[in-house]
């Protein structure tokens, strides 16, 4: 009976021993959440944070910032002081009266167009009486008399035409009637033209 007893202790006590060795080497499991795998952890890591891009309108104010802070705006040179003309010296009034004033046009400046000559009317033709006092074959002739005739005897003298040679007559005066004709014709002849006679012909109604 001892020896039965002896045995149960020793094995009890094997036992025993055997499962405090096996105590020591049981591990106790590592938790997973603050040891993660190597292919978690590598999932873990931080990313580096990408650098920021760059929009075209940075780049622009970015830009413009540079050129305004390396452009420097050259300083205009200074203008010279305006100088005032001198005065003019004093003159008296009898020299300006006296001098001659002309007006000096100045650049583009256009003068005035010339007025239009009058517009002389045809005179009305009527019947009447004139003196003659020649009659020429040439035109030229003619005009020389008629010029000379009214510097002597200061009345209006006519060239005119005819069909009966010679063709140019010479005549004075613008008589409504004989009267006034024969009067005229006494006149001429007293100033040289002896030969002056009365005709009857078309006459300006003065």
């Amino acid at each position: 009976m001892r020896k039965l007893t002896l045995f149960t202790l020793l094995g009890l006590a094997l036992l025993v021993a055997s499962g405090c060795a096996k105590r020591q080497y049981v591990t106790q499991p590592e938790d997973e959440s603050s040891n993660p795998p190597v292919a978690e952890a590598e999932q873990l890591q931080p990313i580096p944070e990408a650098p920021p891009v760059m929009m075209p309108a940075d780049k622009d104010r970015k830009i413009r910032d540079i050129e305004m802070i390396e452009v420097e705006e050259p300083t205009p040179p200074p203008t010279p002081p305006i100088s005032e003309p001198p005065a003019p010296a004093p003159t008296d009034d009898k020299d300006v009266w006296e001098g001659a004033i002309t007006h000096s046009p100045m650049a583009g400046d256009t003068p005035p167009p010339p007025p239009p000559p009058p517009v002389m009317e045809e005179p009305q033709q009527i019947k009447g009486w004139r003196v003659q006092i020649g009659a020429m074959s040439a035109e030229e002739n003619a005009h020389r008399l008629a010029s000379e005739a009214r510097n002597i005897l200061g009345e209006r003298v006519y060239v005119d035409y005819v069909d009966t040679p010679p063709n140019w007559k010479v005549r004075v005066g613008d008589c409504k009637t004989r009267a006034e004709a024969d009067a005229l014709k006494q006149r001429v002849q007293k100033n040289g033209y002896s030969g002056a006679w009365v005709v009857e012909c078309m006459i300006n109604n003065p």
